[in-house]
């Protein structure tokens, strides 16, 4: 009696288990709202609006001259989104280069195109990982500049917008600059339009 009453106990708790698990096999898919649903109460380009835009330009940027005749891959350094918005002054638009960064920082890439931080980020990481605990030695120290990879190209964006009353446009504008001769390697845009 007492090892069946053991053995239902247990067979309980199994089952009470089970059924828990049950109520939580919603996929995350389910519990979120789709990426390509437009929101009518979000203003401004949304989430289908970044995939579309960096899925689009990230094969033109890997396409240029500059990278498909260099022999070896080029370094490149992300710099911050510019916002010139009307409607979203201040805002942070940073998440439209660092997708279109992170498309382009694949394997498949890897051989075409390296991405470096910014000097004063890397400084500050090399700072507070690497400190100097001893300060007239070397030990600890930050690599320097010649041991550091250079950035040849820096990859930067602009968005403007306008608003029309019931409807608002954004233009995004990306370049890849050649930091040594200050040419535009690669310029590519997007365009979206969205209702008030």
């Amino acid at each position: 009696m007492r090892l069946w009453t053991k053995n239902m106990a247990v067979l309980g708790l199994a089952a009470g288990v089970a059924l828990a698990g049950a109520g939580c096999e919603k996929s995350r898919d389910e519990m979120r709202p789709s990426m390509d649903t437009i929101r009518s109460d979000e203003r401004g380009p949304q989430c289908r609006d970044l995939r579309e835009m960096a899925s689009r330009l990230a094969p033109q940027v890997l396409q240029c001259n500059d990278i498909v005749r260099n022999p070896t891959r080029i370094i490149v350094v992300m710099k911050d989104m510019v916002n010139k918005t009307e409607d979203m002054p201040g805002r942070d638009m940073n998440i439209y280069v660092a997708k279109l960064t992170g498309l382009l920082n694949t394997p498949a890439a890897a051989d075409r195109i390296l991405f470096v931080e910014q000097a004063a980020t890397l400084a500050n990481m090399q700072n507070q990982e690497l400190g100097n605990p001893d300060p007239f030695g070397d030990a600890g120290r930050a690599p320097t500049v010649s041991q550091r990879y250079v950035p040849q190209f820096a990859l930067y964006g602009t968005v403007y917008s306008m608003n029309n009353g019931a409807t608002s446009y954004y233009l995004f504008q990306f370049h890849l600059t050649n930091l040594t001769t200050g040419g535009q390697s690669w310029s590519g845009e997007y365009e979206v339009r969205t209702l008030n």
